[in-house]
């Protein structure tokens, strides 16, 4: 890749708190102005679903940032980070490498420099993403001091194998990621539960399956120079309704999308909780393992909650079709 190359960053926005906001777009400003020396830069952020008060916010700041070197623009699209992109990658200028990152997050002005050189230097990479750390919690309490252990020995466990969705660089879009469900999708009976109609939610496990599935298990890399900071979940029930949200992801995914199903267990999770257990107290210790168990029992207890929904809407769609045979 060379200046010849253009790039477009996409930001999805929605409930950012404007100081959070505004430190975001200070990173992303600064960052641009770098990635804008090796290939020409655009900006869009995308209001899906944004507060009003978010969106005035944005609007501002974008014509604080807007010049002729690096553009900045603003649309809007319905609910959803995955409808965010997909409307980016419908109106962007530049065609070629796309950057997503999330507007919650703090970095430095190389970041999005390293990824495209990273994307340039090496053909078989599709995507990459940048290394995801967290900002240490400075609350009290045991769950705190747990997930700080966590995060600061993150690094000596082995790194996941697909695309992590806080800051990721595609070498273009694809018309796949338009799709809502494959050819091989079919009607299944009491899902009401998994809202199909909507389409994939969570865009770095989607995506990463279809990655993989088109172009391969080398397509994917994650680049350490590449950091961005976030700040992690901050309660059992918060880390609980990641947990829940991911597994009932992958659940509506094999359904949408059979085909990419045994990607996940082949490739992207193929470690098994209790495995991840040993290798944490093996490799990080007694406090980040206990974090890491206390993360697979939350992510049990959603599989569980999941089913309990999934029986309950097969059964009313039986009682309704009763109801409607008598």
């Amino acid at each position: 890749m060379s200046i010849n190359q253009s790039v477009t960053i996409g930001v999805a926005v929605r409930f950012e708190a404007p100081v959070q906001l505004r430190r975001f777009l200070n990173d992303l400003s600064a960052a641009a102005k770098v990635l804008d020396t090796v290939a020409q830069t655009e900006v869009i952020f995308c209001l899906n679903g944004a507060l009003t008060e978010t969106e005035h916010h944005v609007r501002s700041v974008v014509a604080e940032l807007d010049n002729l070197e690096v553009p900045y623009r603003t649309m809007q699209s319905p609910t959803g980070k995955i409808n965010a992109h997909r409307m980016i990658a419908q109106q962007r200028q530049h065609k070629g490498p796309i950057l997503f990152v999330d507007a919650d997050l703090e970095f430095s002005p190389e970041t999005f420099r390293r990824l495209f050189l990273v994307l340039g230097s090496r053909p078989d990479v599709w995507a990459c993403c940048a290394e995801v750390r967290a900002l240490p919690s400075t609350a009290s309490g045991l769950f705190q001091v747990l997930q700080n252990s966590y995060y600061a020995r993150k690094h000596r466990l082995p790194a996941r194998q697909f695309l992590h969705g806080r800051c990721f660089m595609l070498r273009d879009w694809i018309p796949e990621l338009n799709l809502i469900a494959s050819a091989n999708h079919q009607t299944v009976g009491g899902a009401e539960h998994l809202n199909l109609a909507r389409g994939p939610i969570v865009d770095d496990i989607h995506y990463s399956r279809l990655i993989v599935r088109r172009f391969g298990v080398a397509a994917i890399a994650q680049v350490p120079e590449a950091d961005v900071r976030f700040t992690p979940p901050d309660s059992l029930a918060e880390l609980y309704r990641d947990s829940f949200r991911t597994d009932l992801e992958l659940e509506r995914l094999n359904v949408l999308f059979p085909e990419h199903a045994s990607l996940e267990r082949a490739l992207f999770r193929k470690r098994g909780g209790l495995r991840k257990c040993v290798d944490a107290i093996r490799l990080a210790g007694p406090l980040a393992a206990t974090y890491v168990a206390l993360e697979e029992c939350l992510l049990l207890f959603a599989r569980l909650q999941i089913r309990v929904l999934r029986r309950s809407s097969a059964h009313w769609k039986g009682a309704g079709h009763d109801h409607h045979g008598a």
